[in-house]
Formats: structure tokens, sequence, C-alpha cells
């Protein structure tokens, strides 16, 4: 007897199919068009990954300025915030004592520039003006400081004073000094009063006078009417 006829796979490009219908073997290597068709989207998701352009930083923005702090003290003003606002302002003042009492109320002693300075503060201007003469524009006298500064309820005296005798001029360098104190007195307690031989200081504003009262307006004379004539009798 004969054996049946055996079903061979019908070959395809020298290559079998298999009776699923599949196609071994049909992609180089063995791999299926499955395998194939991941590797592909892989490599072009990182082609496209890396053709990408790079993101731009942001632009940051302009600091805000912080506002300007305003250094005038109010009035009255104390001897130690004077002091104090004449270091923050970088003028190296070295401090050696100072005193209380009334009126004046507080004196510090202290030295600046290598030359005495005196920072007296009293209980108001008028206290001031009362107690501590200082006229602007006027000279030194015997026992008097170089230089007198004097504004609000405060008065400041700088350089090294004579006992019955009036200081000698000032060097260059105490006039520079001068200046110098007085640019920052002028921003924390000014405008100021000066007493010295030479001028360091702004001149203070000129106080206008006041006007004269003003007259009141003639007031005219009445005048009469005149009386009417008598008409002629005919």
């Amino acid at each position: 007897m004969k054996e049946p006829a055996r079903h061979r796979p019908a070959v395809l490009g020298g290559r079998t199919r298999d009776g699923g219908g599949s196609l071994a073997g049909a992609w180089p290597g063995g791999r299926s068009i499955s395998t194939w068709a991941l590797l592909i989207s892989l490599i072009l998701s990182l082609a496209a990954c890396g053709g990408s352009t790079a993101s731009t930083s942001p632009t940051p923005r302009p600091a805000t300025p912080s506002p300007t702090v305003d250094p005038r003290l109010p009035d009255p003003a104390s001897a130690d915030a004077v002091y104090v606002g004449l270091n923050a302002a970088g003028l190296g003042i070295i401090g050696t004592n100072a005193e209380a009492g009334t009126d004046p109320v507080k004196l510090i002693n202290a030295t600046y520039a290598g030359r005495p300075l005196v920072i007296v503060g009293y209980s108001s201007d008028a206290a001031r003006l009362r107690l501590a003469k200082v006229t602007d524009g006027s000279a030194p006298g015997r026992g008097d400081a170089p230089y007198t500064f004097a504004a609000l309820n405060v008065v400041l005296e700088f350089g090294a004073g004579v006992a019955d005798a009036t200081p000698p001029s000032p060097d260059v360098a105490e006039i520079a000094a001068a200046q110098a104190l007085a640019a920052v007195l002028d921003r924390l307690i000014g405008p100021l009063t000066e007493r010295s031989s030479q001028r360091v200081s702004p001149r203070p504003p000129a106080t206008p006078s006041p006007a004269p009262p003003s007259s009141p307006a003639p007031t005219p004379a009445a005048t009469r009417a005149p009386s009417p004539r008598p008409s002629p009798t005919s």
C-alpha cells in the first residue's frame, strides 16, 4: 500500500510559509515585522529629539530700585542722633565723653579729623536761640572755635579755641574737614547758621521782610448837587 501523500509547505522566494499564514523569516535576521516597526519608531523618535531647537532662557526682569532714605532728622533733634548721623556718613567721629543736663540737655565731646568737636543739644529751637548766641556770617571771637554751626536746636563747634584770644586762621586740612562736616550737617539739620572766618556752608535762604500794610484808598468827597435857580417872573 502506498502511504498517503504528505502536505509540503509552499516555498515563497526560497522561504517557507507556515500554515498559520505568517511570513517566517521574511525580514533579515529572522525578526518579525512588529520588531522592525518598533526599531524604526524608536529611531524616528531619537531623530526628532536630536533635531529640536534649544529653548531660550527667559530674560531677567530689571531690579526695582530701592527708595532713597531721607537722612533729615526731626525737630527737635538730639545730640546723639546728630552724632550717629555724622558717623553714618563716614566722617569717623570718635566720642570721648558726654554730659547731660537741662539746656543744654546733652553735650558730647569728640574728635574729628584730629581736632576737637563739640555737639550741644538744647531742648528746643527757642532755647538754642536764647542761650547760644551764634550770628550767621560773623567771625569767631575770643575763646570761640574756628567753626561754629547751628541749626534747629543743635550747635556744633569744630576746631581748637584759644582762651582770651581769637582762633588762628584755619589751614587747608581744617577747611576741607569743615566743608565735609558742613555738607553732612546741611543734609541732617540744615540750613545752617555759621560763624567762621572762612565760610564753608551754603548761606541760609533770606527771610522775606513783611510787606508794609497798604493804606486804604481815600474816599472821594461827596459833591453837592447845585440848588435850583428861581425862574424869572413874567
